[in-house]
């Protein structure tokens, strides 16, 4: 599978961010751009690989591209810290009792 990678983009012109996202067709989170400090804007963006090395090449003097991580390693590797046990196999409450009789469409008859 392809990286995915997290990447910060800042600028101090909020107009110019946003013309450079869509002009990019960045998929960004909701929201839109934050400010951050000192009047620096800034969003977080999600790019493949090949889209965060033409990215890089680009960069301007009002635009600023941070990189943090490939974010598909990232969680391949915290499937490994989530059990594969079925944590709810043995659960013994009442609740889970009285659920397991419940038959129907819940409609009153």
């Amino acid at each position: 599978m392809e990286p995915v990678w997290k990447i910060k983009i800042r600028s101090n012109d909020k107009k110019a961010l946003v013309d450079y996202i869509f002009d990019e067709r960045l998929d960004t989170s909701c929201g839109g751009p934050k400010k951050i400090e000192d009047g620096i804007f800034e969003i977080e963006a999600f790019v493949k690989d090949s889209k965060k090395k033409l990215m890089t090449s680009r960069k301007t003097k009002s635009i600023d591209i941070e990189i943090y991580d490939d974010v598909i390693a990232s969680a391949t590797k915290k499937q490994n810290d989530i059990s594969k046990q079925n944590r709810y196999s043995k659960a013994n409450s009442k609740a889970t009792a009285e659920y397991a009789e419940v038959k129907g469409f819940g409609v009153k008859e």
